[in-house]
């Protein structure tokens, strides 16, 4: 078990994490890392997802920089260095997945099967680097406890993405009972926050109603963000397509001809003009959605700071 001098060198990694698929765990840890990044934070962050789907939020699907998970397969079986990519954005490190993440489940199960414990493997190949970073991002697949359970014992803090239904509820009480099995290893292990996604414009009852059904789940132990990432389906399909954060995607949105241009252009093409050449336009709601992960991303430090300072008053007092 970590001491708690190692764990308070942890303290600013967060998982992201659900037992329910499509809630936006990916696309919140990416565009989240990107934004920290942006603003100056040194950002490491883990893909645990054996598909690997950072790498088409960053674009480096394919790259040199896609290692299909190798780095972080010796890592953890090989007893090896963790070794990120550097600068996949400035400031932003990645440890991305793919085949040898899926290779890198069969081991732990092994290793399990031989009464082998390797759960705190990850946290103690990050203590050889946390000190590089200002904030260490992980990426997790649902429903699958042996990279779950990773993260959790390496974490200070889980990020709950979810969507506005009853079956992502269900999902919240099921990471819950994860959660009281790693404790006896991570006694810190605590919830940051928690993350409506997607919501639609015209939701607004089901949304407070939500929001009222998980205040009551979370029992005031970590709030229901104010921010929240709305349905932008056509901006997600450009960022994927791209390789683009939503920042990055907003700031190209801002350079495009104006849409009147667009079409005045069309008008007065030559007859065998297509739209392949004039290109592929990026939604209008491209802005909106930088907003929200720009506001989530100030309430999640905002509540970090806040919690580091009522720790460090703790401690002050003790």
């Amino acid at each position: 078990m970590l001491t708690e001098q190692e764990r308070s060198r942890l303290r600013r990694v967060i998982t992201c994490q659900s037992n329910k698929g499509g809630v936006g765990k990916t696309s919140i840890s990416t565009n989240e890392a990107g934004v920290l990044a942006e603003a100056g934070y040194k950002v490491l962050l883990i893909d645990l997802d054996p598909q690997g789907d950072v790498a088409d939020d960053l674009g480096y699907r394919g790259t040199e920089a896609d290692d299909g998970g190798a780095a972080l397969f010796n890592a953890i079986a090989m007893d090896q260095p963790l070794v990120p990519v550097k600068n996949v954005r400035p400031n932003l490190d990645v440890v991305p997945a793919g085949r040898r993440t899926a290779m890198l489940i069969d081991h732990i199960h092994g290793e399990t099967l031989r009464g082998q414990d390797v759960s705190e493997t990850l946290a103690r190949r990050l203590l050889d680097i946390a000190d590089q970073y200002d904030v260490i991002l992980m990426d997790t697949p649902p429903g699958e406890g042996t990279i779950q359970t990773l993260a959790l014992v390496a974490a200070r803090w889980i990020l709950i993405p979810t969507q506005p239904d009853d079956s992502s509820l269900r999902g919240i009480s099921s990471l819950a009972d994860r959660v009281v099995a790693v404790r006896p290893k991570n006694p810190e292990l605590a919830v940051l926050g928690v993350v409506l996604f997607p919501v639609a414009k015209s939701g607004t009852r089901i949304l407070a109603d939500t929001r009222s059904m998980l205040e009551a789940i979370m029992g005031g132990v970590a709030p229901v963000f104010a921010a929240t990432i709305r349905q932008a389906q056509a901006s997600g399909v450009n960022a994927r397509r791209r390789g683009q954060l939503a920042i990055e995607l907003a700031r190209d949105a801002d350079e495009q001809e104006p849409w009147y241009k667009v079409l005045r252009a069309a008008k007065d093409a030559p007859a065998d003009a297509t739209t392949a050449k004039r290109g592929v336009r990026i939604a209008d709601s491209a802005n909106s959605l930088a907003g929200d992960y720009l506001r989530l991303t100030e309430e999640i430090l905002t509540t970090l700071a806040a919690h580091e300072r009522a720790q460090a008053a703790t401690e002050a007092g003790a």
